[in-house]
């Protein structure tokens, strides 16, 4: 499988500093081998998995066919955009 960051996701991890961004593309890399290993998602948010970094830090994302595609990683400190 391949691990494909989508445009907000890509503006989120922007916002991190190192060596914080690298270590969240490093464990983003492990999903390309193990996708199921976050959690399930229900819901709204059905068919999504959420991998958590850190207490603080947290990836969205889903898989198709053989692509990992990652929706957004936030700071959970941080308000959800609407």
């Amino acid at each position: 499988m391949e691990v494909f960051l989508l445009p907000q996701a890509v503006e989120d991890l922007d916002e991190f500093y190192e060596p914080l961004r690298s270590e969240i593309l490093s464990r983003l890399e492990v999903l390309a081998e193990f996708p199921s290993i976050g959690i399930a998602m229900c819901a709204e948010f059905s068919g999504y998995r959420c991998l958590i970094f850190s207490p603080l830090v947290r990836a969205v994302y889903t898989v198709r066919g053989e692509k990992v595609l990652v929706a957004y990683i936030r700071h959970t400190s941080r308000k959800v955009k609407k």
